[in-house]
């Protein structure tokens, strides 16, 4: 259910947006862990997306004896395409 007015508010110089039929300076403190806690989860799949690319391309490499820089474009296309395929699952 959307609110029916909405107004950005700046608390500790950081503007939020608060719906005034949702609530007061609880849903603020809310948005804020909720922001912070998207951070972390952000971070973290990025750190395990570049472990991902890195551990597929030094495996490429291996296996292939070829060089580096070429291994790197199909650990980063092969993990673009898994990415892909789970955004396309969350969407549907």
């Amino acid at each position: 259910m959307q609110p029916r007015f909405r107004e950005t508010v700046t608390v500790a110089d950081e503007p939020l947006e608060r719906a005034f039929l949702a609530g007061g300076p609880d849903q603020i403190l809310f948005h804020r862990r909720q922001r912070s806690l998207a951070y972390a989860t952000v971070a973290a799949s990025l750190g395990v997306l570049v472990l991902s690319i890195w551990h597929c391309s030094t495996a490429t490499t291996g296996l292939t004896s070829g060089p580096i820089y070429l291994a790197m474009p199909l650990a980063v296309a092969a993990d673009a395409g898994l990415v892909c395929c789970k955004l396309a699952l969350l969407v549907a």
